[in-house]
């Protein structure tokens, strides 16, 4: 579980990582990131749609794999950044790992 400190909540937070931070594409998502400096520590936020799946178990997996990404990397990620994952339609293919290992990769390429 990624603790709650770690968590982008407010919905202009969201709408702004996503309209004015880089874009980095993988084949199971996509993830916007901001840095915003080393004064506060790093925020993720996940979105999956119900246009990934029309049923919760599904789009709740997705984001338990992609917040467990994450949480593995966070020894390794600097202070500032805020980042948004959203699901592809592709993730509903992948193994709950395989989307882990996704994630960690493309927070590789963004510190």
């Amino acid at each position: 579980m990624l603790p709650h400190r770690y968590s982008l909540a407010q919905e202009r937070e969201f709408a702004r990582v996503k309209k004015e931070g880089k874009t980095l594409q993988s084949e199971s998502f996509g993830a916007s990131f901001i840095y915003e400096g080393e004064n506060i520590p790093s925020r993720f936020g996940f979105i999956v749609s119900n246009k990934i799946s029309k049923l919760a178990v599904e789009r709740n997996r997705i984001k338990r794999a992609m917040k467990e990404g994450v949480r593995g990397m966070l020894e390794k990620v600097d202070f500032g950044f805020l980042a948004v994952f959203f699901a592809k339609p592709t993730a509903t293919k992948r193994t709950g790992e395989e989307i882990t290992n996704e994630v960690k990769e493309v927070i590789t390429k963004i510190i």
